[in-house]
């Protein structure tokens, strides 16, 4: 058996139609012929051979009206019935199948590893893709731009370690959902502005979810994150509106949570519900990472997080709960602004007085007496001033409602009827808990 090498950088095709068909590749014409169900004669230039391998250039099939189901998964013979079987696409910046405007339906080849950069870049009328086991890499921009791509099969097979950048970027009429269990490497962009609509990458040994992942995939609804993620970088949720539920949304090892720029990881995901658990590798929570959701309640692991950026929550009307660290530094100006027109009785646990202080802006933006901060018991006089500033909302001190003593040693009904240094707080085995006493 021949082997056909494809110099190139694409690939797809439709479906097997039965045993017999297969593509007819006559080596004095260069072309590769298949006529589909439909009787539609699908031609595909070649540019050549060297005896065991065929040869096409990138560009050749550009613009072609001779191709629509491209199903590369069918056997290849000449007319000699030597048959060729499909191992490789060769390419660098163009594919010989990209900017195609007739292919509706490809399925690659079982022996293809690596789909080449620019494979089916802006095939606007591409509506299917069958992705072949084995399948190892998608290169850049392999369907960048397909408006009309609804079905992805397969989607990803089990042996793919990386996809990289604008994969399958503005692929804005997908109508399926991704699941990844092997990939290890993903770049940055890979389903900008598509409409994928669910993601599941819990078993895949991913440690990183790179920049702008998923940024202005609106339809969106359901995400499922591995908890061995380490980093998820900028803007990687923003704007998915549609987003309601992601499941380990800070997973357990997770060490940073953006970098504080303009693009904040969760921004305006205006459906995100449920509980957020910080665990003990997140210091930081950048400015308006959760800003819109409707999450409705925040705790953070007993030691770990050490500051809350400003605008944090903005304009999160359905957060009640947030319980802070032990190891909280830094408590920025307006982490609820925009929540005044919010009657919801809102409860903050603090574990210390944070040594950075805090601002006396804290509470911009929300509504009067709507917030309860409870205290610890170890009485420093920061937590006086800090009550003045804020007369509008209510404190709890040692489980007691008022307003705080001037000195320490005027605590008189403050002071604990057992035993001094007792917080608000019960040690639970589990460190993401606490129990309120």
């Amino acid at each position: 058996m021949k082997k056909i090498l494809f110099i190139l950088c694409s690939i797809v095709g439709y479906c097997a139609i039965g045993a017999d068909n297969f593509w007819l590749y006559d080596s004095a014409a260069k072309t590769m012929t298949w006529e589909d169900e439909t009787g539609f004669i699908n031609v595909v230039k070649t540019s050549g051979d060297d005896g065991s391998s065929i040869v096409i250039k990138e560009g050749v099939n550009r613009g072609t009206t001779t191709i629509q189901n491209l199903d590369l998964s069918l056997p290849i013979k000449d007319a000699s019935g030597n048959e060729y079987v499909i191992t490789e696409f060769l390419g660098s910046n163009h594919s010989a199948f990209g900017y195609n405007s007739t292919i509706t339906n490809v399925v690659l080849p079982s022996g293809l590893k690596t789909l080449p950069p620019f494979a089916f870049k802006n095939c606007s009328e591409l509506i299917s893709v069958t992705l072949n086991d084995g399948l190892e890499i998608i290169d850049n921009e392999a369907f960048n731009g397909c408006s009309a791509l609804k079905q992805i099969y397969n989607f990803f097979p089990s042996s793919l370690v990386e996809i990289k950048s604008k994969a399958f970027y503005s692929c804005s009429a997908l109508e399926c959902g991704a699941v990844i269990s092997g990939v290890t490497n993903m770049a940055d962009r890979i389903f900008h502005s598509s409409s994928v609509r669910s993601f599941d990458c819990e078993q895949a040994p991913l440690k990183i979810l790179p920049e702008f992942t998923f940024y202005n995939c609106k339809q969106l609804t359901n995400v499922v994150l591995s908890q061995d993620l380490e980093v998820i970088k900028d803007g990687c949720f923003e704007n998915c509106y549609a987003l309601t539920t992601v499941k380990h949304l800070l997973p357990k090892f997770l060490t940073k949570l953006g970098f504080g720029l303009n693009n904040p990881v969760f921004y305006d995901n205006k459906a995100l519900q449920g509980e957020v658990i910080v665990g003990p590798y997140l210091e930081e929570i950048n400015l308006r990472t959760f800003r819109g959701s409707k999450i409705g309640s925040f705790v953070a692991a007993k030691n770990g997080l050490k500051s809350l950026g400003q605008f944090c929550f903005y304009g999160c009307n359905d957060l009640t709960n947030i319980v802070l660290s032990a190891t909280i530094e830094k408590l920025d100006y307006s982490i609820l602004e925009g929540t005044s027109s919010s009657s919801a009785q809102r409860k903050i646990y603090l574990r210390n007085f944070p040594s950075g202080g805090i601002t006396s802006s804290l509470f911009n933006g929300t509504k009067r007496e709507c917030i309860t901060i409870y205290l610890p018991w170890d009485y420093q006089e920061e937590w006086r001033t800090f009550a003045a500033t804020n007369s509008g909302h209510n404190f709890i001190f040692n489980k007691q409602a008022g307003a705080l003593p001037e000195k320490k040693n005027e605590l008189g009904t403050w002071q604990a009827t057992i035993t001094q240094n007792v917080g608000w707080w019960k040690e639970s085995p589990d460190p993401l808990l606490i129990l309120i006493k």
